[in-house]
């Protein structure tokens, strides 16, 4: 610390209580000095605990004053004047409450001399000069656990500069590094963990102490543990409904983990899956879901630095819940459809058979839910929306989890080579209103296909997209006005380009996750009868309903749907006047095409809405067009076209209200 120059003592006015001097010599061992009690004044100051670093004081008062202030004078020097001594004080307190007063940065093993005093009303009060003596510096290491990969050290640090504990693989010397050193904190007990350390290793500790007068550390007696090996164990396999679980304990310094496959011989790269424990210390549980009523196998495997291997545990198997047939709901029952409508939790089947139809898709070896969304921007976790598919004597089964959530999936039924055969669209919503348009025009959905509402300014309306004539959905998008695909729980494959390969019906069928790119038609053959009046296997609705007619003699044009008759809202979408109810509402769903390199686009300013009847003469389709917008100026921009939809050809993706059937 600063000395201090002498000076002479100056006259002070002020009402000073004398006390008599505490003996400083403490039989019991504590720093001279610690547990004695001052008065001054009103105020009555206690010494409550010396460190190599700091001093604790505590005061009180019951005096009342402005500016009311308490605090001491200290120095290293006897009799010196307050004007030349460090000060500590408080006066940010209650009359009654307890003051603390610390004095920090200390030297070690050093008499410092101390002046309690008190202001009030702007007279202070001086006591007697006091003093203390800072203990000597100590760290010590009291205690030492090792668990495994980790060890725990126990003891009391009371440090005027840099130390610590030292561990480390090497002795300590001074170009061990500064990885090795474990800084503590000043003047309190301590604990310190080591975590991830290597298994099977000696390890060197010690304390340390920076001499700073030498510039170098100082090392107490180095000592030695050795760490555990490296352990790896799965205590129990617990088979859910819908998913399987494994809890144990990992002890890992490296890589490792869980593999699991449907073949006995599992290795590292050649498995179905790994649950990846790299690098963990703790009990784990770890869940993934799996296709029911299959038998799989799991082992444990880590990366052993030494052989420079993996060891593997020995191989297991569990096999998957059974999928509950007995109670299933046969949602094609009365009639097969490509998208079925479900409201509420349960076991549900249908017929493998192509949509509206009684065609059978083939021999069907597997079943997969291709992917889940909300259409929102939250990724479900697979299985959240739909699981546990099965195949069963001409069915698909899956299951809707006790929570029942809305939103959208996909299931396939595969052949034995994992091809897919034929896909269905699983719909998770509430049961869709029947909307009667004006002039005997017909009734219509009360959303669009896909959506989770019929609310006006609701993402949940948007629904999902297609491209003209093939019954599976693309994601929307999750935002009414801006262009974000919704999240899944899948990455949706690369665009292909149309030719005589990749542009048939059967390539459209086995790749329902890809959309097939063409300058004017997806199609390479440009066949006109994939959606018709009357419904083909290939129409996305459920059953009882149908892609819409278009042109002159379509819903639209006969209901009279024009400016005059509908009211838009800038920028999400357009309210249509209808008979029963009185409106109903037709989002801005946007599209899916090339200028856009087919992501979602225009959303919130654009509707487009198919119909099945091509114009032979082009590439173009009716349908329903409407765009609604604002321009740079604040105008509103509007039109709405229930004939032809300009610049749009069969290869984009566009949004389906579905008709009902006659």
């Amino acid at each position: 610390m600063k000395k201090h120059l002498k000076l002479l003592m100056m006259v002070i006015s002020a009402s000073v209580l004398s006390c008599e001097k505490p003996n400083l010599a403490d039989p019991n061992g504590n720093p001279q000095g610690e547990g004695e009690t001052e008065k001054v004044g009103s105020m009555t100051i206690t010494l409550e605990k010396v460190t190599a670093t700091t001093a604790y004081f505590k005061a009180y008062t019951k005096k009342t004053a402005p500016d009311l202030e308490l605090g001491i004078y200290y120095s290293e020097y006897a009799n010196d004047h307050i004007y030349e001594c460090e000060r500590v004080w408080d006066y940010d307190f209650e009359v009654g409450e307890i003051c603390e007063l610390v004095i920090k940065d200390l030297d070690a093993n050093t008499t410092y001399y101390y002046r309690p005093y008190i202001i009030a009303n702007g007279v202070r009060e001086l006591g007697d000069e006091l003093s203390f003596t800072t203990p000597a510096e100590s760290l010590t290491i009291d205690k030492v656990t090792v668990d495994g990969l980790t060890a725990t050290f126990i003891g009391n640090v009371d440090l005027c500069g840099d130390g610590g504990v030292y561990c480390s693989t090497n002795r300590p010397n001074k170009n061990a590094g500064t990885a090795s050193y474990y800084r503590l904190g000043y003047g309190e007990p301590y604990t310190l963990t080591l975590n991830n350390l290597s298994s099977n290793t000696v390890y060197y500790y010690c304390t340390y102490r920076f001499d700073y007068e030498n510039g170098t550390y100082v090392y107490g007696p180095v000592k030695e543990f050795t760490t555990g090996n490296v352990t790896l164990t799965i205590d129990n396999v617990n088979i859910m409904v819908d998913e399987v679980v494994f809890t144990g304990d990992a002890r890992l310094d490296c890589e490792g983990g869980i593999l699991y496959s449907t073949k006995s011989s599992i290795k590292k790269n050649d498995c179905l899956g790994i649950i990846d424990l790299s690098n963990k210390i703790e009990n784990f549980s770890e869940s993934i879901r799996l296709p029911i009523e299959q038998t799989y196998y799991y082992c444990t495997y880590y990366w052993n630095n030494s052989t420079k291997t993996y060891v593997y545990s020995e191989v297991q198997s569990f096999k998957t819940a059974n999928f509950q047939w007995n109670i299933a709901t046969d949602l094609s029952n009365n009639e097969a459809a490509n998208c079925y409508i479900v409201s509420k939790s349960g076991w549900y089947k249908i017929k493998t058979v192509k949509g509206n139809s009684t065609t059978t898709v083939g021999p069907v070896a597997n079943a997969d839910i291709l992917w889940e969304s909300f259409g929102t921007s939250v990724v479900p976790e697979v299985g959240q929306l739909a699981g546990c598919a099965a195949c069963k004597d001409g069915y698909i089964g899956f299951r809707i989890p006790d929570k029942f959530l809305e939103g959208n999936a996909v299931i396939a039924a595969k052949d034995i080579n994992g091809n897919i055969l034929w896909s269905w669209h699983i719909w998770l919503t509430d049961k869709p209103q029947e909307h009667v348009y004006k002039n005997n025009a017909g009734t219509m959905m009360d959303r669009n296909l896909g959506a989770t509402s019929a609310t006006k300014g609701d993402v949940g309306a948007l629904g999902l997209l297609y491209q003209w004539g093939r019954k599976d959905p693309f994601l929307g998008s999750c935002r009414i006005t801006n262009d974000v695909e919704a999240a899944s729980t899948i990455v949706w494959p690369s665009t292909v380009s149309s030719n005589s390969e990749n542009g048939t019906i059967s390539y459209a069928t086995a790749n329902p996750t890809t959309i097939i790119t063409g300058s004017d038609d997806w199609q390479y053959d440009e066949d006109n009868t994939r959606w018709q009046s009357s419904k083909t296997i290939y129409d996305p609705c459920p059953a009882g309903w149908r892609v819409p007619d278009g042109g002159n003699k379509g819903i639209w044009r006969k209901a009279g749907f024009s400016l005059t008759t509908c009211e838009v809202a800038a920028d999400e979408g357009i309210s249509f006047s209808i008979a029963s109810p009185s409106t109903t509402w037709y989002p801005a769903a946007g599209n899916r095409w090339w200028s856009s390199n087919y992501e979602v686009t225009v959303v919130g300013s654009f509707g487009q809405y198919w119909a099945v009847n091509p114009d032979v003469s082009s590439n173009d389709t009716y349908g329903l067009y409407f765009f609604c917008y604002r321009n740079q100026y604040g105008y509103l921009q509007q039109e709405v076209e229930s004939n032809k939809i300009y610049y749009s050809s069969r290869e984009e993706c566009l949004s389906v209200r579905c008709q009902k059937e006659q």
